[in-house]
């Protein structure tokens, strides 16, 4: 791999895959890292004071380029969920490389990779090689993922601009941006330091921590067909990353949080900007989509077969959590169509009468979205009396 020296790696890690060879154009970097975070700090602490400065630093440029990495380089190019103006492009590509995690171009075709293959021996950072592999054995192995450069991205200026200069990108965001800036505010070195360095070492792992953590624990409520899951607290640490089990069933979502109460500052970003109009066509998976494959996977994952009566009412509460969301997604339907028949129809009567028509429709969606509710409590009330049985 141009050039780069490699070695003997002597012994298995965490009980999976064994790297045979590593890459010091990696592993070097990585280790430094590691040294000069967790060794550095304290040493930096007893000559210096911790300052508001240095603390502000690192929370802002974690926030800028985490979400450059999150919102941009993942959802907007890995997944085109969303579109978005140059300027927003600019700004993610300009922090994305401060991340160091790799152009996004390298970054998103490793990534589009990763969905096709998952849990395969053609899946870039493949859980089931070992943990320590999927969080970061993958890079330092050096092993090349051979993803191809999509099309879509090699056609954008913006990203082409950016992989063929992201590392001295990446100094200028990551590391002279935060000590001018820190000079600026009164500490220099606090804003390199924890803005740059320690910022870097634990970005870097909590990025990692959806490859490995995300795909190890957690729940499964949309689908177990992969090893992704939904991991609140690793969520937490990366701007809303850590709901994997929805993303992997919907790459295409802008949302990974898709409750209002879950922690996804990305999704929140990308509403934010379309807003203003600086992001638009943000693709959102139907909520009846949503609910109805999570019913199933519920339904698959429950065994009742030695219980008769119990299996009986599974099937028929199941069949009518089904018809009821058949309903609500018919009447979205009929209220779309009329939406649309509506845009095309030029005669001030027939608009009003169309308004007519829709109100109503609009009432019936609220009607059934309320049944398939009520449909769904009775679900989970059998799923918690159920599950007592089974305990029992």
């Amino acid at each position: 791999m141009n050039g780069e020296k490699r070695y003997n790696w002597l012994s298995s890690l965490d009980g999976g895959i064994s790297l045979q060879s590593y890459s010091l154009k990696t592993t070097v970097p990585f280790v430094v890292l590691f040294l000069g975070s967790v060794i550095g700090t304290p040493i930096y602490l007893y000559y210096r004071d911790l300052t508001w400065v240095a603390g502000a630093m690192f929370l802002l440029m974690t926030v800028l380029t985490l979400m450059s990495i999150t919102a941009g380089y993942h959802r907007l190019f890995s997944h085109k969920s969303y579109q978005a103006n140059s300027l927003v492009k600019f700004l993610f590509l300009f922090f994305g490389a401060g991340a160091f995690q790799e152009s996004c171009l390298k970054w998103s075709a490793e990534h589009r990779i990763h969905h096709r293959y998952v849990d395969t021996e053609k899946d870039p950072y493949n859980i089931h090689q070992g943990f320590f592999w999927a969080h970061m054995g993958w890079m330092i192995s050096g092993k090349d993922p051979k993803a191809p450069h999509p099309k879509d991205l090699v056609s954008d200026p913006l990203v082409m601009w950016q992989h063929n200069h992201w590392f001295w990108i990446g100094l200028v965001s990551g590391f002279l941006f935060p000590m001018v800036l820190g000079y600026a505010l009164g500490d220099m070195w606090g804003g390199l330091f924890f803005g740059g360095f320690v910022r870097l070492f634990v970005g870097h792992h909590c990025t990692f921590f959806v490859n490995s953590i995300a795909h190890t624990f957690g729940t499964q409520p949309y689908s177990d067909e992969t090893t992704a899951r939904d991991s609140w607290w690793v969520a937490l640490l990366t701007f809303g990353e850590g709901y994997h089990n929805f993303h992997h069933k919907y790459p295409a979502d802008y949302r990974n949080g898709i409750r209002a109460y879950h922690w996804d500052p990305s999704k929140w970003l990308i509403q934010i900007l379309h807003v203003v109009g600086m992001t638009w066509n943000l693709k959102q998976t139907p909520e009846e989509v949503i609910m109805r494959n999570k019913v199933k996977t519920q339904f698959h994952g429950l065994e009742l077969t030695k219980f008769k009566e119990l299996d009986a009412l599974r099937q028929q509460l199941y069949a009518e959590m089904m018809e009821r969301l058949d309903e609500f997604s018919h009447s979205k339907k009929a209220w779309i169509e009329a939406k649309k028949s509506m845009a095309a129809e030029k005669i001030e009567q027939a608009e009003k009468d169309f308004e007519v028509e829709i109100h109503k429709l609009k009432d019936k969606i609220e009607h059934t979205r309320q049944s398939y509710q009520q449909s769904y409590e009775a679900w989970c009330l059998f799923l918690q009396y159920a599950q007592k049985h089974l305990a029992s």
